[in-house]
């Protein structure tokens, strides 16, 4: 990995929770050494939004960035979607899962809290 590849300033926050489970699923997923965080938005969620994540290469297109221990990588469609974005593991009576709270939740048409 070049240097260039490695972005210092983090456009995503990741709560320390959010990161504990991220190390978790990568543990228990095997093999993840040559693969990042991959966080996505994709249609289809409460107003047309949705968060995704997986484990994945690096593609030509794609920054890697760190925050809190954990690199991820944005490719340049996502980045403007997710910037200042702040990732975060909750459990609920809904269940549990990573979360995705978002200033631009609502402009892009999306509830307050995101939809992850």
């Amino acid at each position: 990995m070049a240097l260039d590849d490695i972005t210092r300033e983090s456009p995503i926050t990741i709560t320390d929770t959010a990161a504990e489970k991220v190390r978790y699923f990568a543990k228990s997923a095997g093999d993840t050494a040559d693969r990042y965080l991959r966080i996505f938005v994709q249609g289809g969620g409460c107003s047309g939004v949705r968060y995704g994540f997986a484990f994945d290469k690096k593609g030509d297109a794609d920054k890697i960035y760190t925050d809190n221990g954990i690199e991820f990588i944005l490719d340049d469609w996502n980045l403007p979607l997710l910037e200042g974005s702040t990732v975060d593991y909750t459990t609920d009576a809904r269940g549990s899962g990573f979360t995705v709270k978002s200033s631009k939740a609502k402009k892009m048409g999306c509830c307050d809290t995101g939809c992850g």
